[in-house]
């Protein structure tokens, strides 16, 4: 089955929330959020989302936060084709730069990324975070 990728809107949510188990139309409403998501017909497969950041310099970036593809939608070249839009939209924004955290143990995930052009700049970087208000 043929599937496409486009821009989210509040009414996409309830497609998200079928298919993904969670999409809260709200999130659409703040400043900078954005999403893509796959369709094969009506079915969502493929989320993506992420947000526009402004610099204290001016400049903006794009935080590209997540990236999910239904198991069996796998490998059909999906996941880059959201990566691909998610970084025209923030082109398109004035973006000087998109960025994106996953570890090395993620091969999958590294070869999307690469395939959709990026690259990993500094293969010595940690994440680090730290939970609040006691959420999971």
């Amino acid at each position: 089955m043929a599937w496409t990728v486009r821009r989210l809107f509040p009414a996409d949510a309830a497609a998200f929330e079928k298919d993904f188990g969670f999409f809260e139309a709200a999130f659409l409403s703040h400043p900078g959020a954005v999403a893509f998501g796959a369709f094969a017909g009506e079915t969502a497969v493929g989320l993506g989302w992420g947000f526009v950041l402004p610099r204290p310099d001016g400049e903006r970036m794009f935080f590209l936060y997540s990236l999910d593809v239904l198991s069996a939608w796998r490998n059909r070249g999906i996941g880059t084709a959201i990566v691909k839009e998610l970084c025209g939209f923030a082109e398109e924004s004035g973006c000087r730069k998109v960025f994106l955290l996953t570890e090395e143990s993620n091969p999958a995930a590294c070869r999307v990324y690469e395939k959709a052009g990026l690259s990993a700049k500094h293969p010595d970087d940690r994440l680090y975070e730290r939970r609040l208000n006691g959420k999971k």
